[in-house]
């Protein structure tokens, strides 16, 4: 059974690991309240034109062509070329996807993405 961990609107732990009954109920009598499952993993935050959303998810490629010519298969190895990265994210229980552009050269691509700066987003959308 799921245990689950409320928060209020400030985002401070108000109760821990409740029932999803007790979720339900906090949800109905107190607006803005958020809730997380208990050991559900943190991908921390980012922020965008002054707004703070939480990321739910890793970031992924998103294998988008961008509407440049500077594409990966519009490129020679050695060469620059940027690519598209998306995660899923909250904000006041809404859900969104957030985005970035990385730049990298063509056959020196690093197996470990995290050492990208997460911090400049490109944009976000909301995700219905």
């Amino acid at each position: 059974m799921s245990k689950f961990d409320i928060y209020n609107k400030d985002g401070v732990k108000i109760l821990d690991s409740v029932g999803y009954l007790d979720v339900v109920m906090m949800l109905r009598n107190h607006p803005g309240i958020t809730y997380r499952r208990v050991n559900e993993m943190e991908y921390g935050t980012v922020t965008f034109e002054g707004i703070e959303y939480e990321l739910t998810d890793q970031a992924e490629m998103t294998s988008r062509l961008l509407p440049y010519r500077k594409n990966y298969f519009e490129v020679e190895h050695g060469d620059e070329y940027d690519f598209e990265m998306s995660a899923p994210a909250l904000k006041d229980g809404k859900k969104y996807m957030v985005y970035w552009i990385f730049s990298e050269i063509k056959g020196q691509e690093p197996e470990d993405l995290s050492g990208y700066d997460y911090s400049v987003v490109n944009r976000v959308e909301i995700y219905e």
